[in-house]
């Protein structure tokens, strides 16, 4: 990270106010088109409209999913600013910018942040956030104008929010973060827009054309609703009160038990009855492991767990990637459930006789001899609860049974009570 100027003068990144905000053509912006699906929506009764807004409204979460690999690169650097004592800085004009002020005044009392550290301004200033003040984004310099009365600075990070993506205002406020040396986060429904462009991270979710013309505080304005709470679900520990730390971190664990509940139901269903069919590929099985282990660091930090690794440099398979991943993950996330705070989880990979090996070892609480004979039978249903009182349904292992025959091989396990488990599977390496 750079040193942080206290202040300084802006120095414009364009040569021109012109080049910083091109003309477009209204036609062009996807926000702004006719929708196909809504072009008679005037001769339509009540319930019509109803269900014409709602079946457009599920194409928004999609279009938001499109965008998560741009949405965690601009978690990660919001958050590494926050650390080093940085403000998050919402700039936008009309709906983009209530969206703004809106999250940041939800910050206080929502996640216990002192008042400040996220900050919202808006066109027209603060009367505009309920009153429309028209004309106003249209303005360059005011951008820059508003975050001097905030003394914005370099240690600052800007998130830039319109959906046209060309709004002068807010590409002023860029143009004026950009010369400070500030990340600057552009947040749209227009890819390769202006504001696009401009940013360092540009995040844009293309949820389509409205169902009204133009009236993008639609579906255009809960895309953007949707991106801004992900970006302040990581504030830093230290910026929030220990009590809604732990109460974010309880919710992110209840969020993945659930998920993995109904995935496992689903997939389980499909394969007993025969809907779910084996899609053989060349998969690198390290590679997988690999990725799983990164999305449960997360869950392992929260108990203080370390997850160690045992693994050649690659392991090919012919099989389902699905289907490994789904294995990988509930062996993972059984040891985490199933072990002490301050342990370890070593899993192991290797190749044995023809066969690609995975091993999850835990040092938790076992199993009984009891409970061991039940545990992979359908008839004989088990289950129980982990070191924090995590409850598990007992479904995740028969998948994982069920699965890994599917794709040729086996899975077996080891435990003795009060020391821990060993779970291991094994499929035929690509020949």
């Amino acid at each position: 990270m750079s040193a942080f100027p206290s202040s300084a003068e802006p120095t414009k990144g364009y040569a021109s106010h012109e080049e910083a905000c091109p003309v477009v053509q209204i036609k062009t912006i996807g926000t702004e088109q006719r929708n196909p699906n809504t072009l008679e929506i005037d001769r339509a009764d009540t319930a019509e409209i109803l269900r014409l807004m709602n079946e457009e409204d599920k194409k928004v979460a999609p279009a938001v999913e499109q965008v998560l690999p741009q949405v965690e690169k601009a978690v990660d650097v919001i958050y590494a600013h926050m650390r080093c004592g940085g403000r998050l800085i919402y700039c936008g004009c009309g709906t983009s910018g209530r969206l703004g002020g809106l999250d940041a005044s939800e910050c206080p009392p929502t996640f216990g942040v002192e008042p400040g550290l996220v900050r919202g301004v808006i066109a027209g200033g603060p009367d505009a956030l309920t009153n429309a003040a028209e004309g106003a984004e249209d303005h360059f310099e005011d951008g820059a104008k508003d975050l001097q009365a905030l003394d914005f600075r370099a240690q600052d990070v800007l998130v830039g929010i319109a959906a046209s993506g060309r709004t002068p205002y807010v590409l002023g406020a860029m143009d004026y973060a950009r010369a400070l040396g500030a990340p600057v986060i552009g947040l749209t429904c227009c890819p390769g827009s202006a504001i696009d462009a401009a940013a360092d991270i540009g995040i844009a979710p293309q949820p389509g054309p409205e169902v009204v013309t133009g009236s993008t505080r639609l579906k255009s304005g809960t895309a953007q609703k949707m991106v801004l709470n992900m970006l302040i679900l990581n504030l830093p520990s230290e910026k929030i009160g220990a009590e809604m730390y732990e109460l974010l971190t309880m919710a992110n664990q209840t969020t993945e038990d659930v998920f993995s509940l109904l995935d496992n139901l689903l997939k389980w269903t499909k394969s007993q009855i025969g809907k779910l069919n084996v899609v053989y590929q060349d998969v690198d099985l390290v590679e997988v492991t690999d990725g799983v282990i990164e999305i449960f660091s997360m869950v392992a930090s929260l108990k203080k767990i370390r997850i160690h690794e045992m693994k050649p440099e690659k392991m090919m398979v012919n099989a389902d990637i699905d289907m490994l991943k789904t294995v990988v993950r509930n062996l993972l996330s059984n040891a985490i459930k199933f072990s002490k705070e301050n342990s370890e989880v070593l899993v192991k990979m290797e190749e044995v006789d023809g066969m690609a090996v995975v091993s999850v070892q835990d040092y938790g609480c076992g199993i009984s001899e009891e409970g061991q004979k039940k545990l992979l039978h359908t008839d004989t249903h088990f289950s129980t609860f982990g070191t924090n009182n995590e409850e598990g349904s007992g479904l995740g292992l028969l998948l994982c049974k069920d699965f890994v025959v599917k794709n040729g091989g086996k899975l077996w396990f080891t435990s003795k009570e009060g020391e821990g488990s060993i779970f291991s599977f094994s499929i035929p390496v690509k020949k």
